[in-house]
């Protein structure tokens, strides 16, 4: 089981005048809990992932992130910024902006707990902001992805070996 923090706010400015308003949408996609429970409906462990996700007016769509059980180990992708790749499961993680920074990072949880973290592709390097809400699972291993480039979405496919 995986939950996600997740806080919408919205705000609406009006101008006086024959101004239009101005809408502003914020998303924050925060820290994720995973919980690995026993047949039986004990838990036997919680894990904290660390991250923080802020972005507005966009839907959200760079934010969130994208799970598969693969060999009884989970599979966790989501953007994050490569600083947060030394951030403890104790420790607060640091935004990431969508706009320079941003990665596409893999965690891995074993079966018993334990946790890693890589990046497996650097949004800069591709010259696309990869828009992790919109992957598709096709299977366990594999992945449609999308991303911006501009103002094109770019598609294509992830294989997790």
């Amino acid at each position: 089981l995986i939950a996600e923090a997740f806080k919408f706010h919205s705000e609406q400015i009006i101008y006086s005048g024959n101004s239009p308003t101005l809408d502003i949408n914020n998303y924050d996609y925060n820290d994720l809990m995973v919980f690995n429970i026993l047949p039986d409906g004990k838990i036997d462990w919680i894990k904290r992932v660390p991250k923080r996700q802020l972005s507005t007016n966009d839907d959200g769509n760079y934010s969130s992130f994208l799970s598969s059980l693969i060999d009884d180990d989970l599979y966790i992708l989501f953007n994050d910024t490569p600083t947060n790749l030394k951030v403890r499961e104790t420790e607060p993680a640091k935004p990431v902006s969508f706009k320079k920074d941003e990665a596409l990072t893999l965690v891995v949880i074993t079966n018993d707990g334990t946790q890693t973290k890589k990046i497996i592709a650097n949004n800069a390097y591709l010259k696309v902001t990869l828009m992790t809400k919109m992957f598709v699972k096709i299977s366990d291993k594999e992945f449609i992805i999308c991303g911006k480039a501009k103002s094109q979405e770019r598609y294509g496919k992830l294989i997790i070996e």
